[in-house]
């Protein structure tokens, strides 16, 4: 089966950052450990390529009406940046993009992490961050001083 013109308008080609999903819980007889894919066109077929290897041989699949609803859009990866995760706590959830292995194979998933190029820190986060440091400290420094006060007495 083919891709329909309609499900082709859908795509981002190129630049759209896809993550495998089926719903029906097969797995794909596939060694990819991330599952995140850009669809390229070649000739007049759609393919879904392994984002790790961008190989069309080994690491891709032929998009069909039949396995399109399987491949979820995440983003733009012309919108999006790639960040740490210190950074990327600094942002609001709704500006960030966690676990988005890409160029990694899938094993150093948790630290892929991407903000939006245009996003700004959150500064009611940040307040909230700050506040809980502030805690922190005051604990740790209460500690010493009962800690001091304990040798002192000794």
């Amino acid at each position: 089966m083919t891709l329909s013109e309609e499900n082709k308008n859908k795509l981002l080609l190129d630049y759209g950052v896809y993550k495998y999903v089926n719903s029906d819980g097969k797995k794909l007889d596939y060694w990819c450990q991330n599952w995140i894919f850009i669809p390229k066109q070649y000739g007049d077929k759609i393919y879904m390529v392994d984002t790790f290897y961008f190989d069309l041989s080994s690491s891709s699949f032929e998009l069909t009406n039949n396995n399109f609803n399987q491949f979820e859009f995440i983003f733009d990866k012309r919108e999006v940046r790639k960040t740490d995760y210190y950074e990327a706590a600094r942002y609001n959830e709704k500006d960030i993009f966690c676990n988005i292995a890409m160029d990694s194979g899938g094993y150093s998933c948790s630290s892929c992490m991407w903000v939006y190029k245009n996003a700004s820190y959150d500064n009611d986060l940040l307040i909230k961050q700050a506040k809980l440091e502030v805690e922190s400290a005051k604990g740790r420094l209460e500690y010493a001083i009962q800690y001091l006060k304990e040798m002192e007495e000794k």
